[in-house]
C-alpha cells in the first residue's frame, strides 16, 4: 500500500469518527425512537430494547465466543452494539485498517529483505564464478607460456640420457662390476684364510706336547751350544727345508680342493668332467671286454664247426 492509500485511509477515518460524535450529540435533546437505543443524561448506562443481534455478513466469516468477542477474517473485534457510541463503532474498521498496513508492511519488509539476500548471493556467486574464470584464464595463459620451454627441457634432457646410456653408462658399469667382483674375491679370500688360520691355531693348540718338546730342545740349544755336528745340523736343515716344500705342497693341494669344492659353479665343472671322464673309462673297458667276449664265441663257433666236420 503506498502513501497516498494511506492518507486517504486516515481522513475517511476521522471523518466517520466525527460523524458519529455529532449525531450521538444530536440524539441526546430528543426522545429515542421505538427499537433505538437510548442514552441517559446523568451516567453512560445503556438501555437497549429486546432487539435481535445484527446480522453478519457470509464474507467477513465471524464467529462469537461466550464473552461476546467476534473474530472477522484474522482480526479480533468486538460484537457491534445498538447502544454504543460512534466513536467505539468506529474502533473495528481502524483495527481493520491498522492490519491491512501492517500486514502490507510486513510483506513490503519480506520481499525486500528475500530481494536483498537473493541480490547478494547472486552478486557473491557471480563473483566467485568471474574469479574462477579470470584464474583459469590466467592459469591457462601460464601454462601455455611455460609448455615449450618445459618441451625443449624434455627434449634436451633425453638426449642427454641417450648419450648417457648410450657411451658412458657401459663403461661406467663394466669399471664398477670389476671393483664390485674384485673386492668381493678379496673379502672372500680374507675370509678364507682367517678360517684357515683359526684352523691352523686349533690343530696346534691340541699337539701341546709338541710345544712343550720343542720348547726343551731350543732351552737345551741355548744351554749347551753347538752339541750337535755339522753333519747333523745340514741333515736337519735340509729336512726341514724338505719338511718345508711338502707342506707348502700339502696345504696348496688342500687350499685348491677347498676352492673346487666350496666354488659351486667349478665343483659342478669338475664333477661334469669326472663323470664324463669314468664314463668314458668304463665304456671303453666294456667295450674291450665285448670284443674279447665276440672274438672268445667266434673261436669257440669256429672249433665246433671244426668238430662237426
Amino acid at each position: 500500500m503506498d502513501s497516498s492509500t494511506k492518507l486517504s485511509g486516515s481522513s475517511l477515518l476521522k471523518s466517520q469518527v466525527i460523524g458519529s460524535e455529532n449525531s450521538v450529540q444530536g440524539q441526546k435533546g430528543r426522545r429515542q425512537p421505538h427499537g433505538q437505543p437510548r442514552v441517559s443524561r446523568d451516567r453512560d448506562d445503556v438501555q437497549t430494547p429486546e432487539s435481535p443481534d445484527p446480522i453478519v455478513p457470509p464474507k467477513s466469516r465471524s464467529y462469537q465466543d461466550k464473552s461476546g468477542t467476534t473474530y472477522r477474517g484474522g482480526c479480533t473485534t468486538k460484537m457491534r452494539q445498538p447502544n454504543i457510541a460512534g466513536k467505539r463503532s468506529c474502533l473495528p474498521l481502524a483495527q481493520w485498517l491498522l492490519d491491512d498496513m501492517l500486514q502490507d508492511l510486513v510483506r513490503e519488509v519480506t520481499v525486500a529483505t528475500l530481494q536483498k539476500c537473493t541480490r547478494d548471493f547472486v552478486d557473491a556467486y557471480l563473483a566467485e564464478v568471474a574469479i574462477r574464470r579470470c584464474a583459469s584464464d590466467i592459469i591457462s595463459e601460464m601454462v601455455e607460456l611455460f609448455i615449450p620451454g618445459l618441451v625443449e627441457e624434455v627434449l634436451r634432457e633425453k638426449v642427454v640420457d641417450d648419450v648417457i646410456e648410450a657411451e658412458l653408462l657401459p663403461e661406467v658399469l663394466v669399471e664398477e662390476a670389476r671393483a664390485v667382483a674384485l673386492s668381493e674375491l678379496a673379502r672372500c679370500e680374507s675370509q678364507v684364510t682367517i678360517k684357515q688360520l683359526s684352523q691352523v691355531r686349533q690343530y696346534a693348540s691340541s699337539r701341546l706336547m709338541d710345544v712343550f718338546l720343542m720348547d726343551c730342545l731350543l732351552k737345551l740349544v741355548a744351554s749347551k751350544g753347538p752339541c750337535f755336528t755339522e753333519k747333523e745340523q745340514s741333515g736337519r736343515l735340509l729336512d726341514s727345508w724338505m719338511l718345508d716344500v711338502l707342506f707348502h705342497q700339502l696345504f696348496s693341494v688342500l687350499q685348491h680342493r677347498d676352492i673346487t669344492v666350496e666354488n659351486i659353479p667349478l665343483r659342478n665343472y669338475h664333477r661334469r668332467v669326472f663323470t664324463d671322464i669314468a664314463l668314458d673309462v668304463i665304456l671303453s673297458e666294456f667295450c674291450q671286454s665285448l670284443d674279447e667276449d665276440m672274438e672268445h664265441w667266434l673261436e669257440f663257433e669256429r672249433l665246433i664247426e671244426e668238430g662237426v666236420r
